[in-house]
This record gives structure tokens, C-alpha cells and sequence, in this order.
């Protein structure tokens, strides 16, 4: 049909029966089709149909019956329009049959096919291109792989448009697989639902690819039965004002991708339900990444119990945008906000497992169990409220700075199986929070900044649990004051930390504390009364009385789990001098009052061992040891001779009470009564300041005592060490601080310690007989030469100590330990090294003498120093960090 305005009318038309046929309808030429058409008849047979140059094939009648053009019955068939071609007919079917091959293409702008229904792919393979302005105008139902064997592929680009009218459906993927790829400009318009994987069987995809391309439609279903996957990408627009469902129904799986600059809008100015729900009654995902938009009247996550739904804003400007956001309606939902992704709540209100058996998850940062990823935001939000069903708020992020990610909106809802989850990152509750169910601080930090004048501790009436590694701090106010009452119950072995808006603000626990908390009470700006319940809170728990902490303990034994000081301040109810038991004292497993650090619970704590005891002291105070004290005595008895008043039960001390201060209950220091020459052999040899002081005994506790306070060594002299009659414990123990410049020797028969942290002589230490035990770091003081004689032995026992230069004679042993020594100035070892720990050379050279067998301590060398070995055993089977010099010196093996 190619002159100019020529007519043929058919009844039908069949092209390419059992071979090849081709029909060009152009220069205005006209076929009327009084019935159907096939293109492409039997399989084996090829027919093409080219519509050019305001060619028009038309099909005369109304109504769809006898009007249908097959393009690929059984065989291949093409059907081409271009140049304003034009085809009016009623629906058109590419692919019919299995063995049927169908393409349509339509391009150029006045291009159109007009049709009752577009089918690409019934049952064989059918594909439709409409670019270039072309436009195809769908009056009827339109699919794409209608059956299980069916295939079909729709591509529009530059500028092609799609137009399915009337109250019609378009299924991508209804029993078969169906491509939906918009480009470059591209556009698909429907005036009703869209549907993605309709059967169980069907797969359908959507993919939109730029910033020119858009699909509109009135509602969109992602995976009713089957399978559908969307992609909108560049700038892509997707439209669909009545609502999106993802995962419809029970077998239907549904994913929609929203990425880099794209937009799903499901919002208009009408009061349609404007509803996006991801898992309606099957599995529905949602992801919004690289900036990525989506916007909703109100959005619902699994919204029936047998759904699932998952969604997830990814990255810097990925957006969702609704009104009121459901998490887990009925089903389980998990909501992810990460990389800075945000949720845009209009209404306010954010639900998390509405109804039973619903779970609904609020992730900030990752899930739980997963590595933190750095942490999404919620804007416009009121409220978080946990339904009937388990609601799951989880902070699993990366913020670990001081101000921390800040959570403003209230969290609330009587679910007993609601939870607050806390793993990685610093959170701050800034809210009156009135939620029940659980509170997991299993990592990172939550801080409670909530001031309220009701009780509510910022906790809601949940349940605490803080994990060994978890830390919550406590920055609130639970009454008009400023104090603070923890409601809560609480349980775990973590970090709690208090430090209130002022040292005078009072701090407590209620009975419905309970006594399961084993982990470290930190108490910082605070007053701390200990008594009854706040006894009772503490019963398995350490409490760490830091600065500007003050705790009262009240008449009575007062049974805790431990006690660190860490510059706090101890009033106890006591006269001095009273019994030999305080009528108000604390009984621990563990007491710590020296610096370094602790082990609790598997978790690591590090304190200075400094504070004050306050008691009453009358002034003055007529003791008759004032004038006489007792320098006849073992000088190792002296700091713990003559035993007051025992404050603290404790069976383990770690540290010294010489670390701690002792005051009057006006806060002033108790000074020292007397300070005493101390001669040994006839010569002086020091000087010492007796007072009232706090002592520690290994294993027993603490003690206000009257007796030496301090040693200062003259320069010049030698201060020995001693113990009387083979005693052991405190009276083996020398905790007073040693200064001055003189020189400190070791003549035991079994064994001395020195346990203050706070020595600093200057002079040597000669270690002449017996053991030497360290029991605090730095009790070696400033000592300018370590030196153990043959058969003498010093245990590090797991503290850290410093000399300017060490020698080990012949016979001699150091017990490593776990301990650390530092030699700054090298020596000589020639006697035993044994034990793990550390051993740090820093200058000069230190030379080790002969093999060490059971040494296995790390061995550092610094830079400007040097190690001398001459065996090859003489590190052990310790490891060497060398950034100095390690050298290995010959030696006659005939002699060895």
C-alpha cells in the first residue's frame, strides 16, 4: 500500500501463514480490518507489518471481539510504526504461543498505536520498543509475560510514551517474566494499578533509568503473588498517588529500589488512602539509597501477621517522607535509618509492633548483631510508641562523640515485650520516657539527659540490663530539685554512671532495684546516702566514689560487692577514738583504694586511689601516744600499729589507705601529731611523720589508725626494712609514703611489702635478703638503682615499676608476675628473670647474663637502648619489641 491514498478493506488478514510475508501500509495508504489479524501464523513462518508515513492500519467495528491483531501467533511477526504511522485496532498480542515471536516497535513523534490492550509475551516472546516520541495508547488491560512460558520486554525511551487508559489493569509479569525498562526521557502513563509478579509464577521488573524518565499510575502492587522488583535510578520519577503495596499477597516477594536522586511519590492533594505498605499479606523490601526520595501519606511496614517487610534509607539525602510511620502493623517490620538516611515523620507519631503478634524494629545505625554503621535521623518526630505487639528500638551506630546522637521525642507504650536496644555508639534520651518492657545496654554508651519534676527516670518502667561492656549514664533529674531516684529494675555486669547537676544532689535506688546489678555503680557529682535500699542495689555491685561524690554510710553493717575510691569522699558515722569496728561500716569482697587499675566482671577500670574518710576527730584530741609513740616497735609496724577503728571489711584490698586522705567532719585535714628522728645501728637515719591515718591490712579491710604516716630518707643513709619475728600480712607491710634521698635496703627472713603508689625516694633499693613484694604501681618510688643480692627475690606481683638502673647478682630472681619493670639507665642481670608481664629497657645497656628458662615476658627496647645477651636463652620464651639494639656476645662455651 504505497500510492497515495489508497484503500483496501479485509476481512481478515494473515501474513507469513507458513512462510514469510510483508505488508507496507504508507503514503497515507489505508487497510481496513473487518475482523482479526495474524502476523507470523505457524511456527516456522515470518511476517512483517511496516505502518510508514501516515500509513493507517485500522480495524473497523467496536467492542474487542474479532478486532485482535496477533504479531507472532505461533511464528515471528514484526510489526514496524514509524513516520506518523497509525494502527487503531482492538488488543495486540506479541508472542501468542509458546513457539510465537513478536516485536513491535514505535517511533517518531505522531507515531501512534491506538489498541483495547497490549500483551507482550501471552505465552511465547513479545517485545515492544516506542521511542522517539512515539506514543502506544492502551484502552484496555496490558500485560507483559502473560503466561507461565510467556516472556515479555517493553522498552521506552527517547521521549516514547505509554499511555493505558480507562479503568484498566497493567501486570508486569503475570504468570511469565515481564521487563518494563523506561529511558532517556521515556514515560508510561496508566490511569489505574500497576502490578509486578501477579501469579505465584510471575516475575516482573521495572526499571527506571534517568532523570527525563517517569511511570505514573494510579496505585502500584510489587510482588502481588509472584515476584517484582523496581528500580528507579538518575533522577528517575515513579508516581503513584493511590498508594504502593510491596509483597501483596501471602506468596508475593516485592523489592523496590529507590537510589541516586530518584523519587517515589505516593502523595497528592487529595484525600485518597495514599498508603505505602511494604509486606501487605507476603514479603516486601524497600530500599532508599544515595539520595534517594520517597514520599507517603502514612506508611506500614508487614502489615499482616504472616508478612514481612523490610526498608531501609541509606546515605546523605535519602529520604522517607510520610505523615505516620507503622513498624510492624501485624507482622515482622524492620526499618533501617543509616549513613545519615532520614525519616520525615509529618504527623509525628512513629508505631513499633502495633498489633499482636507484630514485630517491629527501628534501627539507628545497624541491626542488631551487626557491625555499627554510622547512624540515620528521625526529624519531625513526637513520639516513638511501642504497640501490642514487640517493639525493637535499636542503637547500633558510630557516633561516639561527647554530645552524642541526640534522641528528642518521647518513647512510650505499655508493651511488656518492648525493647530498647543499645550496641555500639553514644545515645542521649533527652525525653521523660514512660515505655515498659526492656532496656539492653549491651554496648557503647546511652546517656539519660531527662529533667522531669514525676518520677520518670528517663527509662520509662523498663527493665535495665547493662552488659559488661555497656555504659549508661545518668545526667537526669527525676524531681523538681535536681535529684535523681532510679525506679528501674536493674541487672547486668556494666558500667552505671551518675553525675547529677551538683555534688549536693541527692542520688538512690528503690526497692524495685532489686539485687541482681553486679556490675559498677560510678558515682561523680552526686550525694550518696548507704543504707537499706541503696545497700540492697548494690549487694553484688561495686561502687566507684569518684570526685565530687560524697557517701554516707549509716549505722550498721552495709553489705556491697565492692568498693573503689577514685578521689570521692567516705563520711562515716564513727567518733575517734571508738571500737575497734565503726558503728557504721561497709563490708566488700573487693576493696580498691590505691592507683592503677581494677578487673570487674571481666571489664577493665581504671581509678587514682585518692579520696577522703571523713569521721569525727575532737579537737583536740588527748591521746597519750602523742607524746610517746612506739618507735621501739618493728618500723613496719608503725604504719599499722596500734589499730583504731575498722571502716571497711574487705577480703581482697588492692592498694594502699595511705592513698586516701583523712579528714574531720568539717572537712579539715587530720594532721600529723609528731614528726620522730628514726635511728638504726646508733646513726639517724630518717624521719617519720606519725598521725592518724588510714591503713589497709591484706585481706582484712580498712583502718583509721594512729601511727606512721611517712618515711623520709636522709641523703647519704640507708633505711632498712625488717620484719619482727617472721611476721606476715600488715605487719610485714610497709604502706606510709617513703620519700627523701637516702637509700632503702630489704633484710627479711621472709618477706616485706610496699604497697603505697605514691613513694618517691630518690635513693637505691637494696634487696639483701628475703622477698621483696611491690603491691601498688610505682612503690619503688624514684629509686636510682634496683640491686637484689644473691638468694633475695623481688615480686612485681602484677604491678608496675620504674629504676634508673637495675642489677640482679648471682642467685637472685625477679617474679615477673604480669607485672611490668621499666629500666631507664641499663644494668646487669646475672641472676633468675621468671613470668610473663613486661620488662621495658629505655636507655642505656641493660646485659642479661646466662638463660632464663621459665621467662616469658614481652622484652621492649627503645631506641637508644640496648640489650646484651650472652645466651640464647636469655630472654626466654618471651617476645622482643626491638626499636634499639639487641646484641648476642660471645662467650667460651669450653667454660660454660
Amino acid at each position: 500500500m504505497q500510492d497515495q491514498d489508497s484503500v483496501i478493506t479485509v476481512r481478515r488478514l494473515y501474513n507469513g501463514y507458513f512462510g514469510n510475508g510483508t505488508v507496507n501500509i504508507s503514503n497515507n495508504g489505508l487497510i481496513n480490518n473487518k475482523e482479526y489479524s495474524l502476523v507470523g501464523v505457524q511456527d516456522g513462518s515470518h511476517g512483517v507489518i511496516n505502518v510508514t508515513d501516515k500509513g493507517h492500519w485500522n480495524f473497523l467495528g467496536t467492542g474487542e471481539a474479532f478486532r485482535y491483531i496477533y504479531i507472532g501467533d505461533a511464528g515471528d511477526g514484526e510489526l514496524n510504526v514509524s513516520r506518523e504511522g497509525k494502527v487503531d485496532s482492538g488488543i495486540i498480542t506479541a508472542g501468542m504461543k509458546e513457539t510465537g515471536t513478536g516485536n513491535i516497535t514505535v517511533k517518531d513523534k505522531n507515531s501512534v498505536i491506538t489498541n483495547l490492550g497490549t500483551n507482550l509475551g501471552y505465552d511465547g516472546h513479545g517485545e515492544m520498543d516506542i521511542s522517539n516520541e512515539g506514543l502506544v495508547v492502551s484502552n484496555g488491560g496490558s500485560s507483559l509475560g502473560y503466561g507461565e512460558t510467556g516472556v515479555g520486554n517493553v522498552s521506552i525511551t527517547t521521549g516514547g510514551m505509554w499511555e493505558v487508559n480507562k479503568n484498566v489493569y497493567t501486570t508486569i509479569g503475570v504468570a511469565g517474566v515481564g521487563n518494563l525498562n523506561i529511558s532517556d526521557g521515556g514515560k508510561f502513563v496508566s490511569q489505574n494499578i500497576t502490578f509486578l509478579g501477579d501469579k505465584a509464577s510471575g516475575i516482573g521488573t521495572l526499571n527506571l533509568m534517568d532523570a527525563t524518565s517517569s511511570f505514573d499510575t494510579v496505585g502500584i502492587n510489587v510482588g502481588n503473588f509472584g515476584s517484582g522488583i523496581v528500580n528507579v535510578s538518575n533522577g528517575a520519577t515513579l508516581n503513584s498517588t493511590g498508594y504502593g503495596f510491596i509483597g501483596g499477597n501471602a506468596s508475593g516477594k516485592g523489592i523496590v529500589n529507590i537510589s541516586t536522586d530518584s523519587l517515589w511519590n505516593l502523595k497528592t492533594s487529595s484525600t485518597n488512602a495514599q498508603l505505602l505498605q511494604v509486606g501487605v499479606l507476603g514479603t516486601g523490601e524497600l530500599n532508599i539509597t544515595t539520595g534517594g526520595i520517597v514520599k507517603a501519606r502514612d506508611t506500614q511496614i508487614a502489615l499482616n501477621d504472616k508478612s514481612k517487610g523490610d526498608v531501609r534509607v541509606d546515605g546523605q539525602n535519602s529520604l522517607l517522607e510520610t505523615f505516620n510511620m507503622y513498624v510492624g502493623t501485624s507482622g515482622t517490620g524492620t526499618l533501617t535509618l543509616t549513613n545519615n538516611g532520614t525519616l520525615n515523620v509529618e504527623g509525628g507519631e512513629v508505631y513499633l509492633g502495633v498489633f499482636e503478634p507484630a514485630v517491629g524494629t527501628l534501627n539507628i545505625g545497624a541491626a542488631h548483631g551487626e557491625a555499627a554503621a554510622d547512624a540515620g535521623f528521625i526529624t519531625n518526630a513526637t513520639k516513638v510508641e511501642f504497640g501490642l505487639g514487640e517493639g525493637v528500638f535499636v542503637f547500633n551506630h558510630t557516633n561516639n562523640s561527647d554530645a552524642g546522637y541526640q534522641v528528642d521525642m518521647l518513647i512510650t507504650g505499655d508493651d511488656k515485650d518492648g525493647k530498647v536496644i543499645h550496641d555500639a555508639g553514644h545515645t542521649v534520651f533527652n525525653a521523660g520516657n514512660t515505655y515498659s518492657g526492656k532496656t539492653l545496654v549491651n554496648d557503647g554508651l546511652l546517656t539519660i539527659a531527662s529533667h522531669t519534676a514525676d518520677g520518670v527516670t528517663g527509662m520509662g518502667s523498663s527493665e535495665v540490663t547493662i552488659a559488661s561492656p555497656g555504659t549508661l549514664d545518668i545526667l537526669a533529674s527525676t524531681n523538681s530539685a535536681g535529684d535523681y531516684t532510679l525506679t528501674n529494675a536493674l541487672k547486668g555486669d556494666g558500667l552505671m554512671r551518675v553525675q547529677l547537676s551538683s555534688y549536693d544532689k541527692m542520688f538512690g535506688f528503690t526497692h524495685a532495684t532489686g539485687t541482681e546489678f553486679a556490675g559498677v555503680a560510678q558515682l561523680k557529682d552526686s550525694t550518696f546516702t548507704l543504707e537499706r535500699d541503696n545497700t540492697a542495689a548494690l549487694t553484688h555491685a561495686m561502687l566507684q566514689s569518684d570526685s565530687e561524690n560524697t557517701t554516707s554510710v549509716k549505722v550498721g553493717e552495709q553489705s556491697i560487692g565492692g568498693l573503689a575510691m577514685n578521689g570521692g569522699t567516705l563520711i562515716f558515722d564513727t567518733d575517734i577514738p571508738a571500737a575497734t569496728l565503726a558503728e557504721g561500716y561497709i563490708s566488700v569482697d573487693t576493696l580498691v583504694v590505691g592507683a592503677g587499675d581494677y578487673t570487674w566482671k571481666g571489664r577493665n577500670y581504671q581509678v587514682n586511689g585518692t579520696g577522703d574518710v571523713l569521721i569525727d576527730v575532737p579537737k583536740p584530741w588527748n591521746d597519750p601516744m602523742a607524746n610517746n609513740p612506739l618507735t621501739t616497735l618493728n618500723l613496719l609496724e608503725h604504719d599499722d600499729s596500734h589499730v583504731g577503728v575498722q571502716l571497711v571489711k574487705a577480703q581482697t584490698v588492692i592498694g594502699s589507705g595511705g592513698s586516701l586522705t583523712l579528714r574531720d567532719l568539717q572537712g579539715d585535714e587530720v594532721e600529723a601529731d609528731k614528726t620522730l628522728h628514726i635511728a638504726q645501728n646508733g646513726t639517724v637515719v630518717a624521719e617519720g611523720d606519725y598521725g592518724f591515718r588510714l591503713t589497709t591490712a591484706p585481706g582484712d579491710g580498712l583502718y583509721v589508725n594512729y601511727g606512721l604516716k611517712a618515711l623520709n630518707i636522709h641523703g647519704g643513709q640507708k633505711l632498712t626494712l625488717a620484719e619482727h619475728g617472721g611476721a606476715y600480712g600488715a605487719t610485714a607491710d610497709m604502706s606510709a609514703k617513703i620519700g627523701g634521698e637516702g637509700d632503702l635496703a630489704i633484710n627479711t627472713v621472709r618477706q616485706v611489702s610496699l604497697s603505697n603508689g605514691q613513694n618517691d625516694y630518690q635513693g637505691a633499693t637494696y634487696v639483701q635478703m628475703g622477698t621483696l613484694r611491690t603491691d601498688a604501681d610505682g612503690a619503688l618510688g624514684n629509686t636510682r638503682e634496683l640491686n637484689i643480692s644473691n638468694a633475695a627475690i623481688v615480686d612485681l606481683n602484677g604491678s608496675t615499676q620504674t629504676v634508673e638502673t637495675f642489677t640482679g647478682q648471682m642467685g637472685s630472681t625477679v617474679l615477673f608476675k604480669e607485672g611490668a619493670l621499666t629500666v631507664n639507665k641499663g644494668g646487669i642481670s646475672q641472676g633468675e628473670l621468671t613470668g610473663g608481664g613486661n620488662l621495658n629497657v629505655t636507655g642505656g645497656t641493660l646485659a642479661i647474663e646466662g638463660l632464663n628458662a621459665r621467662y616469658n615476658a614481652l622484652t621492649s627496647i627503645s631506641p637508644n637502648a640496648e640489650v646484651s645477651l650472652d645466651n640464647t636463652q636469655g630472654l626466654g620464651r618471651g617476645n622482643i619489641a626491638n626499636d634499639g639494639l639487641l646484641t648476642l656476645k660471645k662467650r667460651d662455651w669450653r667454660t660454660a
